[in-house]
């Protein structure tokens, strides 16, 4: 049995795509990132913590510009 190649995505590409993805939920209405380890999602008036994180506060200012 053959198996294919999975391309690994780096943990901050996942972050930045779960950011993004939030952005365009009708329901969220504001993404809060206060630090490259907290990052909290408004949806439908509830703010919630997330699990995700940058590896660094210097990976995050690079994301940001």
């Amino acid at each position: 049995m053959k198996t294919k190649d999975v391309a690994v995505l780096p943990p901050d590409y996942v972050i930045c795509m779960y950011v993004r993805l939030s952005s365009e939920d009708e329901d969220v209405s504001e993404i809060m990132i206060n630090g490259s380890r907290h990052i909290f999602i408004e949806k439908k008036g509830k703010i919630s913590r997330t699990e995700e994180a940058f590896s660094s506060e210097e990976r995050l200012r690079s994301v940001i510009g």
